[in-house]
């Protein structure tokens, strides 16, 4: 069996990426003193949730060893408990980082803008905007000026 250490790091980063920001998320919902809810995250089939004391443990150093992290995450784990000790880090954070906030889909819209008026191809746009092939094309659609290709 042939093992890709380029694919295995992606994959860690990627795991560590979804990690850090669900802990963001659930300090955020400690600041804010809301419960999980576990039934409810049941029935809408999200049971995966990470605490944010996650970033304090054992597997987040070893998370971060395996996505190549320079010292097992130490400062990457110090920054981040800089970010969960206040509500406002949480959200600038969680603004920054997440696909489904305002300010990430501003970014992507930009990208997508940018690539598409300067002739950049459909497949392209969409691997600098992390988005799908469709969403570029409707992207196009709905702002007609940007279209080509």
């Amino acid at each position: 069996m042939n093992i890709d250490a380029t694919r295995c790091l992606k994959l860690f980063r990627s795991i560590l990426h979804e990690c850090t920001t669900g802990a963001v998320e659930d300090a955020l919902r400690v600041w804010e003193g809301r419960r999980f809810n576990h039934l409810k995250a049941e029935r809408d089939g999200d049971e995966t949730r990470v605490p944010a004391s996650w970033l304090r443990s054992r597997g987040f150093r070893e998370v971060c060893a395996l996505a190549g992290i320079p010292d097992d995450g130490e400062a990457l784990a110090e920054r981040l408990a800089q970010i969960v000790a206040t509500p406002a880090g949480c959200r600038d954070f969680l603004a920054r980082v997440s696909p489904s906030s305002a300010n990430g889909k501003a970014k992507r819209n930009a990208t997508i803008l940018e690539c598409r008026a300067a002739g950049v191809s459909v497949m392209e746009t969409a691997r600098m905007a992390g988005v799908s092939p469709g969403a570029v094309r409707a992207h196009d659609r709905r702002n007609k000026a940007g279209a080509t290709g």
